[in-house]
């Protein structure tokens, strides 16, 4: 499975063949990921913001993302134009 990196650019196409941007427009785009921990109070799925260098379909890739106080693996399993965590808590995945 593919990690998410910041070479997935607005100016190139996805592994898909699908033109980079077309596919969400402009409006702020959120990943739905799963993390990787076995722990029962983590058993469910994660919003993150999607940075703007980051773009295309992104469902199915490995990701790093802030988890506390450290960077763990995690698998964007949906991507949503909205989120019902607060602005200001949302982190961008890397």
């Amino acid at each position: 499975m593919p990690y998410l990196n910041y070479y997935n650019t607005k100016d190139k196409e996805t592994p898909c063949g699908t033109a980079v941007g077309i596919l969400y427009g402009d409006a702020m785009r959120y990943a739905r990921v799963i993390v990787d921990i076995a722990h029962a109070n983590v058993d469910r799925i994660f919003d993150y913001k999607i940075p703007e260098a980051i773009s295309g379909d992104i469902v199915g890739y490995r990701a790093k993302v802030p988890f506390g106080h450290r960077m763990i693996e995690g698998f964007v399993v949906g991507v949503t134009d909205h989120s019902d965590v607060p602005e200001g808590k949302l982190k961008a995945i890397h």
